[in-house]
């Protein structure tokens, strides 16, 4: 049997990067707009807005 590979980043890391990597295209895509980036992404407004604060993402960069 082979040995799993050894991987570096924790999973946590790996998902932050990609859930603000994801979050940053989909806003630009929208050109900032919160309630259509939302809607795009399936969640509410409140909920983009939440994640945009915790991954540090001003809506100012999309304008």
């Amino acid at each position: 049997m082979k040995a799993a590979p050894s991987y570096k980043r924790p999973l946590k890391a790996f998902m932050h990067t990609n859930e603000e990597q994801y979050t940053r295209k989909v806003l630009t895509l929208c050109g900032g707009n919160i309630s259509a980036a939302a809607k795009q992404l399936n969640i509410s407004r409140q909920s983009l807005q939440y994640h945009m604060k915790k991954l540090a993402i001003q809506k100012e960069e999309f304008i």
